[in-house]
């Protein structure tokens, strides 16, 4: 049995993956580089990218200059990856629940 309160995070990573994904105008065809795509929020954003035609991929296998959106949910040292795989102008989103605090860059 799942108490109610645990029951009712479920939905956070998918409602939370929406958000990020039109937040940022994604759209078919986009690209979003990924760090974390085993996390409820990864795997969420993963399915819906998928959904909606915008690839979802690693740092290594988006490539140089290739994604609009680069999401760090882990916030390992592949950060400078994600970093270079973004186009001219694209969104660095760094969200790692595991900290005691909240750090907004």
């Amino acid at each position: 049995s799942i108490p109610p309160e645990a029951a009712a995070t479920f939905a956070e990573g998918p409602m939370a993956a929406y958000q990020i994904l039109k937040a940022n105008g994604l759209k078919s065809g986009d690209v979003v580089a990924l760090d974390g795509k085993s996390t409820l929020l990864g795997s969420s954003v993963a399915e819906l990218g998928k959904a909606w035609g915008i690839q979802v991929g690693s740092a290594e296998a988006v490539g140089t200059k290739g994604a609009k959106l680069a999401l760090s949910l882990v916030g390992t040292s592949s950060f400078s990856a994600l970093a270079n795989s973004l186009v001219e102008g694209g969104t660095m989103l760094v969200a790692v629940p595991a900290s005691a605090d909240a750090h907004f860059l």
